[in-house]
């Protein structure tokens, strides 16, 4: 009942209305050992994907750590064990080949999260998590490392700026 009723009706604040509104709550859940349901009910908060933003030596160092987190970065770095003949591999090579292809299937769905995709359309071969890591590598960290060469000799260069002998702050 109080619950319907306006502040101004019953003649408190809007302060004191919420406390009486949380009592009447917490009785109520008391009484029914119950208590309301959680939207998120895991312990733990998920990281974000890092979204590539086009400086790919801080973003591998995220994403490298996302991945090691959920337990995937050994398929990006040594990719999935192919077992050439089907017919003569154990049950056991069988099952880790279908476990691994699983755990790239969802490292391919999180790098395909983190990648625009104008970028995945210039990856030419996206079959395993792997191919996409190695393309990206080859592809953006050389650019990086050219861009931190021409800052460095750029800044060395305005650090050695001098005026001449006669010049003037107007000339």
């Amino acid at each position: 009942m109080i619950q319907n009723l306006s502040a101004r009706e019953i003649g408190v604040s809007v302060s004191v209305r919420e406390t009486v509104v949380s009592v009447c709550q917490h009785q109520y859940y008391s009484k029914k050992k119950e208590r309301p349901k959680m939207a998120y009910s895991s312990k733990y908060v998920q990281p974000p994907i890092p979204k590539f933003d086009g400086h790919y030596d801080h973003w591998a160092k995220l994403m490298e750590n996302f991945l090691h987190s959920k337990q995937y970065w050994q398929l990006v770095e040594h990719g999935i064990l192919e077992v050439e003949n089907k017919v003569i591999a154990s049950e056991a090579e069988l099952k880790l080949m279908e476990e691994q292809r699983l755990k790239d299937l969802k490292t391919k769905n999180y790098l395909n999260q983190a990648i625009d995709q104008e970028i995945l359309d210039i990856i030419l071969n996206d079959d395993t998590s792997k191919h996409i890591w190695d393309s990206m590598k080859q592809k953006f960290q050389r650019s990086t490392r050219v861009k931190r060469a021409q800052l460095q000799a750029l800044r060395r260069d305005f650090e050695m700026l001098q005026m001449k002998d006669g010049e003037t702050v107007n000339s």
